[in-house]
């Protein structure tokens, strides 16, 4: 047989030193963009080369204004659409019970107003819509934090008109980095 040397297997931290210089890169970076166009009415006194900034926070507010206007008009036309529903549907039960009444029990669709009822749905389906956008655009108005972070660079000022997409800076979560370091093969060899 073959002699062999044998030995019992420890756990234990294995602390050896590495020199290498890396650059710290965060995991998560993003360009801070309104939805909207408008112009910009507040800016977040965190929202500064460097700054700190929280989740949820609001980095950039655009002039509501017209928004409100626009939730206002659409809140007023789904308003008018269940007038109209309401009206038609009195107007459908009707024109049934005058069908009933005179013996007609055929009677066209036309005649028992289901087209106009349908449409008058529908009007009221489009201005449910509408206020649903214009609810969407009013929220949009605030540009908001998705992470704690730092901001890298910003480049807005109050006043400036902000279209779509238009770049307001960038900013970078912190809870998790990356650095990648360069290592030799003796310092590879040493990670086993």
């Amino acid at each position: 047989g073959l002699s062999v040397f044998s030995e019992e297997v420890t756990r234990g931290d294995l602390v050896f030193t590495v020199l290498a210089q890396g650059e710290v890169r965060p995991r998560r970076e993003i360009v801070v963009a309104p939805q909207i166009g408008g112009r910009i009415a507040y800016v977040s006194p965190d929202f500064i080369d460097g700054g700190f900034i929280r989740k949820g926070q609001a980095l950039v507010r655009l002039e509501a204004a017209d928004y409100e206007l626009a939730v206002v008009r659409a809140r007023a036309g789904v308003a008018s659409a269940e007038q109209r529903l309401a009206t038609e549907r009195a107007q459908s039960e009707i024109a049934i019970q005058d069908l009933e009444n005179l013996g007609i029990t055929d009677s066209s669709p036309l005649a028992r107003r289901e087209p106009q009822m349908a449409e008058a749905q529908a009007s009221l389906d489009s201005a449910k819509a509408q206020l649903a956008d214009a609810e969407l655009a009013l929220r949009r108005t605030a540009v908001i934090a998705p992470f704690d972070g730092r901001v890298r660079e910003e480049n807005v000022e109050v006043g400036q008109f902000a279209s779509p997409g238009m770049s307001l800076g960038r900013i970078f979560a912190t809870d998790v980095v990356e650095v990648a370091l360069p290592l030799t093969d003796d310092q590879l060899g040493q990670l086993g």
